[in-house]
Formats: C-alpha cells, sequence, structure tokens
C-alpha cells in the first residue's frame, strides 16, 4: 500500500510533543488523511477510543463535518453523544480533529469555545511541524553547547580547566 503525501510527511516529522499534548489539554487529537484514514494509533483515553470508533465506523455526523470541512475550507463543530469536536483542515490536504468528552455539568458553549481556541492554534502547529524538512540541521545545538561548556569551565577559574572545556566542546562540535 503506497503511503500518501500527509501519511509520508507524518513520518518524517516526531510528534512526541502532539502525544504529550493531548492529555496534558484533556482534549482528543486525531489526524486523518485525504481519505479520511486516521494516520496515529489511537489514543490513550476511553474517550479517544470511543472517538476512533466513531471515526472509523463512517458515523454520519463526523463523516458530514469531514466532507463540509475538506469543500469550505473552514472549521466545523460537532456534536456526537457525549463527545465534542471541531474539525480543521491542513494544508497538506488532511483534517485534524480537536475534541473532548463532556460531562454532565460542562457547558457545550464554553466546550465548543474552548476546542474552537486549541483547533486553531494546533493546526498552524501542526501544519508548521507538517512544513519542515527532513533534514535538520545539529549546528545550533553544537553551538549551545559549546557554550554552555565554555561557561562552566570559565566559572571553575582555571587557564587549564577553560583549555580542557574547550577541547571537549570542539570534540562535541
Amino acid at each position: 500500500m503506497q503511503q500518501t503525501g500527509l501519511e509520508s510527511a507524518v513520518n518524517r516529522q516526531s510528534w512526541e510533543w502532539l502525544v504529550d499534548l493531548a492529555p496534558r489539554l484533556d482534549i482528543i487529537v486525531e489526524i486523518v488523511d485525504e481519505h479520511q484514514a486516521p494516520v496515529f494509533p489511537v489514543g490513550s483515553t476511553p474517550d479517544a477510543a470511543e472517538f476512533r470508533a466513531m471515526l472509523t465506523s463512517r458515523e454520519s455526523t463526523i463523516h458530514s463535518a469531514m466532507s463540509d470541512v475538506l469543500e469550505s475550507r473552514k472549521p466545523v463543530f460537532v456534536s456526537v453523544e457525549n463527545l465534542q469536536a471541531v474539525c480543521c483542515a491542513l494544508a497538506s490536504g488532511g483534517l485534524v480533529f480537536v475534541g473532548r468528552g463532556i460531562a454532565g455539568g460542562d457547558s457545550v458553549e464554553d466546550c465548543r469555545l474552548d476546542l474552537e481556541a486549541i483547533a486553531h492554534w494546533l493546526t498552524g502547529a501542526i501544519d508548521a511541524t507538517l512544513s519542515q524538512t527532513t533534514a535538520t540541521s545539529v549546528e545550533p545545538y553544537g553551538i549551545v553547547s559549546f557554550g554552555r561548556i565554555l561557561r562552566e569551565a570559565t566559572t571553575r577559574g582555571s587557564t587549564r580547566k577553560v583549555i580542557g572545556a574547550f577541547v571537549e566542546a570542539l570534540s562535541v562540535w
């Protein structure tokens, strides 16, 4: 099976930041390709598993939202059972869902506003990550390491330690 452009771009990047972000914000994040298939493994929460089941079973409200977003390129709010989500278009042609399970005392309107704000920011961050090239320059990291090693050595005071740190820094570079 051949990879889509989105799948290829997804595979070139590290997504740890996104995986870590979802539970911290108590949200569900699903990225789907242009064929409306999820590109990441299902999230670890019960709400994420429930949303994935609806997504892959082609639940009509979610499927309709995906079609609307692909056509208009404008975010669409979706409410299915106890799950709320915002679907947004990605520049790469895929879609991102940002959702949350809603408890009995929560306001649907407050949840929608929160999800729209998060989805707006997150869509930009995902698009930026997808557009990065695979060639990551290590030079900035080397410069930072070099500066840190020399700063630590100069606080120790002796010329010998500074020269030793300089040699160590060059070997790191």
